[in-house]
């Protein structure tokens, strides 16, 4: 019988946790920012150090994803590229949204960037349109809105979708640490909220917090620009007189990926010698649709329509009008846009 010692086999190393993925999408809002740190800190204890990446691009994301440390990765975004969103789309990993409330995001950029509201708006429904799909579409997902004025419970909740072991104690430190408390108390109170300049604007998205997609929006005269002097506030009345020329573009607004149905809507009148018009919808530079108004009528309303495709919601979104002849009288009046989602063929 061989009685020398066998070699013990070499153990395989032990094979090391795999890390867990998260993803919160926010709105740029400053409560926004301090509820994405607090669930960070959630993870951080719970599960140890994660990483936190902003999801914009693919090429920052790979860029970013070269530089990680940590096991855990914790994706956030306010404005993703729709790249972005098919891979978060295919990754289906569990995302938590923050349900603030449009109008009041809008309202808190608005105290950062001065008193004109409409960047404020724009940034805003930039920020809303990109995470439109992804928040409509993603297969495991939890909407959270500020609800009270305890912050704990709303923790909480987000803590059981993730399934992160937090204790009380670490809770409530969290909670001690919280750095928006008083914008945590405005979103909270109770009544209604209106838009900054005029309905519809931005307060449609806040449909998505219903899991129901936004389809209805108007763009108001206090959107668009003048032409004399070009970027000048639009006036109630445009007088026709003069070459032609362009009367009015804007709003630089943003909207969710799809067809839609932009109806823009005016009054003539005094246009006795008659006159023809160029109406032109734009994607960032790209003239994307246009047409022609061969004859403005002498008098009384006048609307068309426009179909036009969003590929892309980071891009703004122009109409431009025109006048394409000279003329010696004529007052224009522009009563704003409406646009609606146009059903799938």
């Amino acid at each position: 019988m061989d009685t020398r010692a066998k070699a013990a086999s070499p153990r395989p190393p032990a094979a090391e946790p795999a890390g867990k993925l998260f993803v919160v999408l926010t709105p740029p809002s400053a409560l926004a920012a301090a509820v994405l740190h607090a669930v960070k800190s959630m993870i951080d204890r719970a599960l140890g150090s994660v990483d936190m990446i902003k999801l914009s691009t693919i090429d920052a994301l790979r860029s970013e994803m070269s530089a990680r440390k940590n096991g855990h990765l914790l994706l956030y975004s306010d404005c993703p590229a729709p790249e972005v969103i098919g891979l978060i789309k295919q990754a289906a990993p569990p995302v938590f949204v923050f349900a603030d409330d449009p109008v009041r995001v809008a309202q808190s950029l608005q105290g950062k960037l001065g008193p004109d509201p409409i960047s404020a708006i724009r940034i805003t429904a930039l920020s809303f349109a990109t995470l439109h799909d992804l928040i409509l579409h993603a297969s495991r997902k939890v909407i959270i809105a500020p609800q009270g004025w305890q912050l704990e419970p709303f923790l909480q909740q987000v803590a059981q979708f993730f399934s992160l072991p937090v204790n009380t104690r670490d809770l409530s430190h969290i909670v001690q640490s919280f750095a928006a408390e008083d914008e945590w108390a405005a979103a909270s109170e109770a009544g209604d909220k209106k838009p900054i300049a005029g309905n519809g604007i931005v307060s449609p998205f806040a449909r998505l917090f219903e899991d129901k997609p936004a389809d209805d929006f108007f763009w108001p005269i206090a959107l668009f620009f003048g032409t004399e002097p070009l970027g000048s506030p639009l006036p109630k009345q445009i007088d026709l007189t003069g070459p032609a020329r362009p009367i009015l573009y804007g709003p630089y607004m943003h909207l969710p990926a799809g067809d839609w149905l932009a109806t823009i809507r005016f009054t003539i009148s005094e246009n006795k010698s008659g006159n023809a018009a160029l109406v032109e919808w734009l994607a960032g530079n790209e003239i994307i649709q246009s047409a022609r108004i061969s004859s403005l009528p002498e008098v009384g309303e006048f609307q068309f329509s426009l179909n036009v495709k969003i590929t892309d919601p980071r891009e703004p979104l122009q109409i431009r009008l025109s006048i394409l002849e000279g003329a010696i009288e004529g007052v224009f009046q522009f009563h704003g846009v409406e646009l609606s989602r146009r059903a799938s063929d």
